[in-house]
Order: structure tokens, then sequence, then C-alpha cells
């Protein structure tokens, strides 16, 4: 369970790429 920081901040900086992207594209 030493994984879990890591996995929680790498799935919320995909959700700011993401959101990021799509803002830009829009």
């Amino acid at each position: 369970m030493n994984n879990f920081p890591l996995i929680v901040v790498l799935f919320i900086l995909l959700i700011i790429v993401g959101a990021s992207a799509n803002l830009f594209t829009a």
C-alpha cells in the first residue's frame, strides 16, 4: 500500500492534463 499516494497523484495529474487538453482544443 506504499504506492497508493503515487497512484493518486498520477490519477489527478491525468485528470488535469485531460481537462487542460479539452479546454485547449475547445
